[in-house]
């Protein structure tokens, strides 16, 4: 019990993720497309458009998502190849809500990617029902 409401009470520190999805949210997205080796994909009115940034190599790609992973999906990532977890960032003094679908390379220790849906900050439900 203390461990969890230690962990309630913590307070979140900024990741470099956080950037991107600020980019979604400001760009007015439903879903952000992360891939190694090619930049962030963000689907605006069903169209997938490229964020204007270089591609995320396999180095930086685990920088940016291993810190958004609590130890239970780690641990799950780890042995399945794959986690899905939501994941609260700030964007303008509003706290948006991603649903987060992230997975190794098929046959590899690689992260391939991870497929991110925005949730509606006020209505809680998701912005488009569509991921991948």
């Amino acid at each position: 019990m203390a461990r969890l409401k230690s962990t309630l009470l913590q307070e979140k520190k900024e990741l470099e993720v956080d950037k991107i999805f600020r980019a979604l949210v400001k760009l007015e997205g439903s879903d952000l497309h992360l891939k190694t080796g090619q930049p962030p994909m963000v689907r605006v009115r069903g169209e997938l458009k490229p964020l204007n940034r270089p591609p995320i190599e396999n180095e930086e790609m685990v920088d940016l998502l291993m810190p958004m992973m609590d130890d239970r999906n780690l641990l799950i990532f780890e042995q399945e190849g794959g986690a899905d977890f939501s994941y609260q960032c700030e964007v303008d003094g509003v706290r948006w809500r991603f649903r987060i679908n992230m997975l190794k390379a098929l046959g590899s220790s690689r992260f391939g990617g991870a497929a991110n849906q925005q949730l509606d900050s006020r209505l809680q439900r998701p912005v488009s029902t569509r991921i991948g």
